[in-house]
C-alpha cells in the first residue's frame, strides 16, 4: 500500500525502516556512550545476513577495535593539521552514526564494511570514520 513504511526486526539490529535504498533504525553502543543511527545499504527485499553478521562481529570486538583505532586517529588529527584535543581523543570524537555498505561494495571480496563516524567537538567539520570488516580494525578515514 502507497505510503506505507516497511519495517523488519534483525538480531543485533534491532526494528528497522526501509527508505530508499537503505534500511535505517538505532542502535546503543556503549562503548563510545551513543545511541546512534544505523544506515544499511540493501534493498526493499531486506539486510543480508552478512551485513548483520558484519555489525555483530563489530560489536564482538569493539572494545578492541576502540583501542586500535586510538593511535591512527591521532595520527589523523597530525595529517590533517588539527589541534589534538588536550583530553581523551574520545572525551572530543562523539559517535554520530553507522552505516553498512552492500555486499557489492567491494565486489573483488564481498565482504561487508562496518563504518562508525564521529563528529568532533571541537572541530565541528572534522567528521572521521573507523572502518571495521569482518570485526577487524582496517582503517582510519577523514572526512572534513
Amino acid at each position: 500500500m502507497f505510503g506505507q513504511k516497511t519495517q523488519r526486526s534483525y538480531p543485533i539490529l534491532g526494528q528497522m525502516t526501509y527508505r530508499s535504498q537503505y534500511w535505517f533504525g538505532t542502535l546503543a553502543v556503549p562503548e563510545f556512550d551513543a545511541e546512534v543511527e544505523i544506515i544499511v545499504r540493501a534493498n526493499k527485499d531486506g539486510i543480508s545476513a552478512a551485513q548483520v553478521h558484519a555489525v555483530q562481529a563489530c560489536f564482538n570486538q569493539l572494545a578492541l577495535i576502540k583501542t586500535q583505532a586510538t593511535a591512527a586517529m591521532l595520527t589523523l588529527f597530525a595529517e590533517c593539521e588539527m589541534p589534538v584535543p588536550n583530553t581523551d581523543i574520545w572525551m572530543d570524537l562523539l559517535a554520530e552514526s553507522i552505516e553498512v555498505t552492500d555486499e557489492n561494495h567491494d565486489a573483488s571480496t564481498g565482504k561487508v564494511s562496518v563504518l562508525l563516524l564521529f563528529g568532533s567537538q571541537s572541530i565541528p567539520e572534522f567528521c572521521p570514520a573507523i572502518e571495521v570488516i569482518d570485526g577487524e580494525f582496517m582503517q582510519v578515514l577523514s572526512a572534513t
